[in-house]
């Protein structure tokens, strides 16, 4: 375990020992909801295929056995034949194979664990052995990307095996590093390539080794648009340059081919052509990039002197023009004295269509052309899946190529002796057993003492009622969507949504499908056809037991329909609301609701007409009485403030802090708000990985301590959502604790009034003594957050101590009052922002003052 992740691990245990936790009544223990099915439906998709030229190659792929992904890894001869069991990796984000059987597997994520800024890409590697064993975790690269990091020439990588170990060689924002690492993860060297020669221009890059670990880099050298000077004499176009085993520089870079715009002045850098290299015989080199509208594959060869040898080629890739995706590029190692590159594209057609072409050109060991194969499929929308094109690597053998393909359900080992000829053997790689991923829990009340729960099950939804004493009722039912409401007479609408590209335009069908109280089909009927923008799920708002409004967008129309409560359309409505907005409607009475889209906010009747003004409000969720909440998070951690907000934007109860630490992993990030009884509210979020829930008042009181929903099972967690129906509180969330069975839904009960109950504060609670903090950060830019507790009255039929809180220069004058009014005994927080208050660097002292108490400390603004 790497050094970050050792002091992650401690800090969610020993967040977990030094939060004392509130527990209020739970009337059901945790339950299994989801019930799995046989055989295995867990998801493994987005295989590949690695290999170095030696006997044996590797197939990875996304496996969902443990409920997250995980990346597994397989063996085969260069017979096709398994070698050992399925091996967890890290990942295979790029793999590079060394000659004795040992390999580097890189991942590259995105953390959070830094209060100043929210991105931060890490790529990590890790080595495994021939006999099983692995080395450490270890850190090769991090950097905050944002702005202009990833706007102009982005991220990337790839990694090669080396004769004493690896080279892992990163290009960020157009420079390029080089990270040469031993057989045990240890760094032997790290350099930047000289400026003079890339230039910080690279927009993309490709490199290969030969058997003495000598390398060839080309990149194309780009002109960064945003920033860069454009009236300098370096060429747009394609470079190569080859080092050595000790990455020294064996010749000076070669230019291949310049690349001219209009204008003759700059060059967009992701419209920059897909490049590739390759060692082949007699100490050459060979680079291949695809360009033109129809394709053509383009290559040019040089020597081991950095030369180039005859004149650059071309060869004719697809018959036509039109707009085109390449999916896989790629060259496989030289067998047999032979090699191949293999393209796959995409191009759209009318009618949503697509043509799907597979392009395989073999060439002799010394870069000489031979002979194309192709293949074409032409499908309708949402057609495609690894099962019609290849994976993104072959390996050849004795003219025979290996592919990898997933039907999502599991990964096969495939082979194929041309593109149009492929073996009827297909070989099941992934060894799992497990059950399916049950996620996405929705639950709807249907009596006062039962549930219905329903959830995705991967390639299906399946959905069952549940007691208030957490028996499951029937069968198990198969549903289109987990997007489910249940009227009053028991029949239920079940809405769904497909999306898929007709021509080159996106389009997104939108429905319902009526089932009847025994789960029979009574009406199919499609809301929106081919429409564009928001793929936001039909719904339905309950105003009261008579009646219900069903709605939903197409483009920038909201519609609406007006229902009696067995399903009956009473009234239908719609109006303009911007295109692509997001859409929220929340019930104010029996009679009329709100409807909020973007910043916009208007109030509507039974009759759906508007019966107000367009009010511009920022909130997240409406309490009832007409107020709403507005959710914060300060940039330097990870608690959360709300602020209670009229509908006219005023502030009703000023920032009060809901929770503290909520730390977003970028494997779930969770927190959400839901209504209770008496305009309460529950806040649900993910913390230290368990669900915990906490109940606020409209007024932003605590109605209770936070407290965790379920058992204390370790295991991952997510996707908690509640409902109220009567006194019961039904929390349903997705849950990997059955080991090697992917994710399942569980659910737990609580009574509501133990939930809402207000403890009483004991004095011994609040502070003892007036003290003010140092702020944090400190020195800082834009903000910082100064903490100070005020000490509990001796005479408790006293009100509030007035609070100053002032912001002094180095010669003593005041710049800023931040705090000026009486305040109750307890802990505060002030954020305070130099962009507000303009203020310019320097030295400054805040100055706290409560009666006879006054504590002064500093503080360093830095821009």
């Amino acid at each position: 375990m790497n050094s970050k992740n050792f002091l992650l691990v401690t800090y969610f245990f020993l967040s977990g020992i030094m939060s004392a936790q509130y527990s209020p009544t739970k009337l059901v223990e945790d339950f299994k909801i989801s019930t799995d099915n046989s055989p295995s439906t867990i998801i493994q998709n987005s295989p590949k295929l690695f290999c170095n030229g030696t006997k044996r190659f590797l197939t990875t792929w996304k496996d969902y056995r443990e409920g997250e992904a995980t990346t597994y890894a397989q063996w085969y001869d260069s017979l096709g034949k398994s070698v050992g069991n399925n091996l967890r990796i890290l990942d295979d984000d790029d793999i590079a194979i060394n000659m004795d059987g040992s390999f580097l597997s890189l991942n590259e994520w995105t953390g959070y664990y830094y209060p100043h800024m929210d991105d931060i890409t890490y790529i990590d590697g890790k080595i495994y052995y021939p006999d099983g064993s692995s080395s450490f975790d270890f850190n090769i690269f991090q950097a905050g990307l944002s702005g202009c990091d990833v706007d102009c020439l982005g991220m990337d990588f790839k990694c090669i095996s080396m004769k004493d170990g690896f080279n892992v060689i990163i290009r960020i924002d157009g420079a390029i590093v080089l990270n040469h690492y031993d057989i045990n993860g240890n760094l032997i060297r790290k350099k930047s390539l000289p400026s003079n020669i890339f230039n910080r221009r690279s927009s993309k890059f490709d490199c290969d080794k030969d058997l003495n670990s000598n390398y060839i880099l080309c990149w194309f050298n780009a002109r960064n648009i945003n920033w860069e000077n454009l009236n300098d004499s370096i060429p747009i176009g394609i470079y190569a340059a080859i080092f050595d085993s000790n990455d020294s520089l064996n010749t000076t870079p070669v230019f291949i081919k310049e690349f001219k715009t209009n204008n003759n002045s700059e060059f967009n850098p992701w419209n920059t052509p897909p490049i590739k290299c390759a060692s082949i015989a007699n100490n050459r080199w060979q680079i291949f990039w695809l360009e033109g509208n129809p394709i053509s594959l383009n290559y040019a060869l040089i020597n081991n002197d950095g030369n180039l040898i005859d004149s650059l080629k071309s060869i004719s890739i697809t018959p036509f023009s039109g707009e085109r995706f390449i999916h896989n590029f790629t060259i496989t190692p030289i067998k047999d004295n032979k090699f191949c590159i293999y393209i796959s594209t995409e191009l759209n057609l009318q009618g949503g269509w697509d043509m799907f072409n597979n392009y395989l050109l073999l060439f002799n060991s010394d870069g000489t052309f031979i002979h194309q194969n192709s293949d074409t499929k032409v499908l309708g929308p949402g057609g495609i899946t690894s099962l019609f094109y290849p994976s993104n690597f072959f390996q050849i053998n004795d003219s025979t190529l290996y592919t990898v393909i997933s039907d999502e359900k599991d990964v096969f080992l495939k082979t194929v002796f041309n593109l149009s000829s492929y073996s009827n053997d297909i070989i099941k790689i992934n060894d799992d057993t497990s059950g399916s991923n049950d996620q996405l829990p929705n639950i709807i009340p249907v009596k006062d003492d039962s549930f219905f729960i329903s959830w995705n099950r991967e390639t299906i939804s399946s959905g069952i009622t549940v007691n208030s004493k957490g028996n499951l009722i029937g069968n198990q039912v198969n549903l289109e969507s987990s997007n489910c409401f249940i009227l009053p007479n028991g029949n239920c609408y079940n809405f769904w949504l497909f999306s898929g590209i007709s021509g080159c335009i996106p389009f997104t069908h939108k429905g319902y499908t009526l089932y009847d109280k025994d789960w029979d089909i009574m009406l199919k009927d499609t809301l929106v056809k081919f429409g564009t923008g928001s793929s936001q799920f039909p719904n339905i708002l309950k105003l009261s037991i008579a009646s219900m409004v069903m709605y939903y967008t197409d483009g920038n129309r909201l519609f609406m329909r007006l229902l009696n409560n067995i399903g009956e359309i009473i009234k239908e409505s719609n109006f303009d609301i911007g295109y692509d907005q997001e859409l929220k409607l929340f019930s104010v009475d029996d009679t009329s609701f709100f409807i909020k889209w973007g910043d916009k906010l208007q109030y509507f009747n039974r009759d759906l007409e508007q019966i107000s003004q367009i009010y511009n409000l920022t909130f997240d969720s409406y309490l009832g009485n007409n107020k709403f909440l507005q959710i914060t998070r300060p940039y330097y951690n990870w608690d959360r403030y709300g602020t209670i907000l009229s509908v006219t934007g005023d502030t009703l109860v000023k920032s009060f802090k809901i929770v503290s630490d909520v730390i977003e992993r970028y494997l779930d990030r969770f927190f959400n708000i839901y209504p209770l009884t008496n305009n309460d509210f529950l806040v649900l979020y993910i913390k230290n990985n368990q669900l915990f829930a906490k109940a606020f008042s409209n007024e932003g009181k605590e109605k209770s301590k936070e407290f965790i929903i379920h058992s204390n099972v370790q295991s991952f967690k997510k996707q908690p959502t509640v409902v109220v129906n009567g006194n019961k509180v039904f929390f349903v969330w997705s849950d990997a604790r059955n080991e090697g069975s992917g994710y399942d839904i569980y659910g737990s009960i609580f009574d509501l009034s133990k939930i809402v109950e207000v403890e009483e504060q004991k004095r011994n609670d609040l502070p003892e003594e007036f003290a003010l903090s140092q702020n944090y950060p400190n020195p800082f830019n834009p903000s910082t957050t100064i903490s100070y507790q005020i000490a509990a009255s001796l005479n408790p039929s006293q009100g509030g101590t007035l609070i100053t809180l002032k912001v002094y220069d180095v010669l003593g004058k005041e710049v800023a009052t931040l705090v000026n009014e009486e305040q109750n005994a307890g802990n505060y927080n002030y954020t305070f922002s130099i962009d507000k208050n303009k203020l310019p660097s320097g030295i400054y002292f805040y100055q706290l003052k409560a009666g006879s108490f006054v504590e002064t400390k500093k503080f360093v603004v830095l821009k």
